[in-house]
């Protein structure tokens, strides 16, 4: 059994069926808890603390809490700022996308769900009518019911579990309040006035004064944490290697997001006591997106955190805490706006860790022309407190030097890359004769990317070559994809282009292909291209508003001038066919250079960047 070593009541309260079950939980970091049932029936609801958690199927959740030690801990943390009465604790089967410590949207069904355990709050989740349930999984189902709004889904591992499947929130009757504002907008008054009356009369005489009606009303949530001693999260103990903590938005399908999975990866390979942390920054509450690559980073990370989901008001000094109770050596930031607000609170840590920023391409503005995005303001606003660049290009770095105030000696030029040899089975012969000509369109679906440019090129292709037909596979997914379809089925494309959707085996796609096509606004340089290098594959690419030119020039690949220009992308298909040797050579031109770009030489750049060697280490005096 697991108590609180003081005489205060836990903040949170665990009924556990089996010795396996309260076994499990002697890993986890947050110990503020207490083990108080050990039996198969309901457990009691007169247990102490803020929450109750109780187990449905005790495999499940004893196997989530061994392959996470921040578990517990991340789930007091959510609750804390989130709020939600009730908390399904979910085992998802779709093992690419289950990254434990996820709060799913509440306005999303998603399948392959089924809950291992759940949270409720004490007592507010149980209302004032009498609840008698005959199971834990009864229990649940009358709780998830009651709470309508307030229930949510917090995804803590994959696979099977063997409760009850999600079941769908009912709308909650309730009777007139007399509170005259919307509960949302009381909230956020209440919250408003808390913080003022707080800062104007200090904490102890807030918190007397807003026990009083009629104050009261507005301060839900102060009047519970007044009921219970504060969160405590005990120090770690300390920790064996070196630390890394990668604050990243999301990983979805694009290659900036596969550039962090080759370098975890890797890294993990290079130095296998590092100690990774993964943090995502996006709201993923609000603005869902799939997720990529749970299943292929679980087991090379120490923890894996969603922002949003721990910090409703404060990420910033939530991620700068996190990094300083990890104890970490190194701070990688890309694209991640909370990422980049916490240095200065990670440069004033007292052991502050190196901070890297990875930093992909330029926003190009379409209406002025004006640049944008963090390759502007991450040497613009951060400089003073970043210890160095990793720029995907030369003319990134310098115009990041040039134009926006980035340190020269802190600028380091690291090419993106790919697994060479994993693409090795897609080389062949490129056009051959007597063969249908395969187009491949690979990327995010997203206004950046410019995928319906691609179906005009296969619509005007079809209207000039009527009798010469070619075959386009567009394979991507992202938030364009209903006006793809809508487009593709408009022009009447279903014989010409197939819409694959999301594809993992890459190596396949361009195999089956005979040139590959970008037809981006603006992009860095797209990890797609040193995949067709590694598959000797033919490249038609936009070149402006990107950084192409570094590693792709006009030897290597064929340019289009105007990105969304239908007419020159056909131009150029025309000339490959025509004379299918020159393509063939540009291919071949690349292909020799396919292992100066191997993930190996990208993952040993970053490693040396994010842990430098001194002086006495490389004199052989040091540690």
């Amino acid at each position: 059994m697991i108590e609180r070593s003081t005489s205060l009541a836990p903040v949170l309260s665990t009924a556990a069926c089996s010795p396996r079950l309260a076994g499990a939980f002697a890993n986890q970091t947050f110990t503020d808890f207490q083990i108080v049932a050990a039996s198969e029936g309901v457990p009691s609801l007169e247990a102490r603390g803020r929450w109750l958690l109780v187990s449905l199927d005790d495999e499940a959740l004893a196997r989530a809490l061994a392959q996470d030690p921040f578990l517990v801990e991340k789930t007091v943390r959510m609750i804390e700022h989130v709020g939600p009465q009730v908390v399904m604790m979910a085992c998802w089967n779709d093992a690419d996308r289950a990254y434990p410590g996820h709060l799913l949207p509440e306005d999303q069904r998603f399948e392959g769900l089924s809950a291992a355990a759940f949270v409720m709050t004490l007592p507010s989740a149980l209302g004032e009518e009498a609840v008698a349930p005959s199971s834990r999984a009864a229990l649940f189902e009358e709780l998830w019911h009651r709470a309508g709004a307030g229930a949510r889904v917090w995804i803590i591992g994959y696979g099977q579990a063997s409760g009850p499947p999600v079941p769908t929130p009912r709308p909650v009757s309730t009777t007139p309040s007399a509170n005259p504002l919307p509960d949302g907008l009381a909230y956020r008054a209440g919250r408003t006035l808390s913080r003022a009356t707080r800062r104007l009369i200090g904490a102890d005489r807030h918190d007397r004064l807003w026990q009083l009606p009629p104050l009261s009303w507005v301060a839900a949530h102060a009047r519970r944490a007044t009921a219970h001693a504060p969160l405590r999260y005990d120090p770690l103990p300390p920790q064996k290697g070196r630390g890394l903590m990668i604050f990243v938005p999301w990983l979805i399908s694009g290659g900036a997001d596969r550039s962090i999975l080759d370098l975890i990866e890797g890294l993990a390979e290079r130095e296998p006591t590092l100690r990774i942390y993964l943090t995502m920054t996006a709201d993923l509450r609000s603005h869902w997106a799939p997720q990529k690559w749970a299943e292929r980073l679980r087991p090379r990370l120490r923890g894996w955190f969603s922002l949003p989901d721990l910090a409703r008001d404060s990420a910033a000094e939530t991620a700068a805490a996190l990094c300083e109770r990890l104890d970490v050596d190194a701070v990688l930031v890309m694209n991640s706006g909370e990422g980049f607000d916490s240095l200065p609170r990670v440069a004033d840590l007292p052991r502050p860790p190196r901070r890297i920023a990875l930093v992909h391409a330029f926003g190009i503005d379409r209406q002025t022309g004006e640049r944008f995005g963090w390759a502007v303001d991450a040497p613009d606003r951060y400089d003073r407190f970043l210890d160095g660049y990793a720029a995907t290009s030369r003319m990134l770095a310098e115009a990041m030097v040039r134009d926006y105030h980035g340190s020269p000696e802190k600028m380091r030029v690291i090419p993106l890359s790919t697994e060479v040899e994993r693409f090795a089975p897609a080389r062949r012969t490129r056009f051959v004769a007597g063969e249908t000509p395969t187009v491949l369109w690979l990327g995010r679906l997203s206004p950046e990317k410019n995928p319906l440019t691609a179906l005009d090129v296969a619509h005007l292709w079809r209207e000039r070559h009527p009798t010469q037909p070619i075959r386009m596979i567009i394979a991507g997914g992202g938030d364009m994809m209903k006006q793809v379809r809508a487009r593709w089925q408009a022009l009447g494309l279903e014989g010409a282009v197939t819409l694959l959707g999301e594809v993992d085996d890459t190596p396949a796609q361009l195999r089956a292909a005979d040139c590959i096509m970008v037809t981006s606004l603006t992009e860095g340089i797209p990890v797609v291209l040193y995949e067709a290098m590694a598959a000797d594959l033919p490249i038609i690419t936009v070149y402006k508003n990107t950084s192409i030119p570094d590693d792709f020039s006009r030897d290597h690949a064929y340019y289009i001038e105007e990105a969304t220009d239908a007419s020159e992308y056909v131009a150029v298909l025309e000339r490959m066919l025509a004379n299918p040797d020159e393509a063939r050579a540009k291919s071949a031109r690349n292909y020799e250079r396919r292992h100066e770009f191997d993930r190996d030489k990208y993952v040993e750049r970053m490693h040396e960047l994010l842990f430098p060697i001194k002086g006495s280490e490389a004199s052989g005096t040091g540690r």
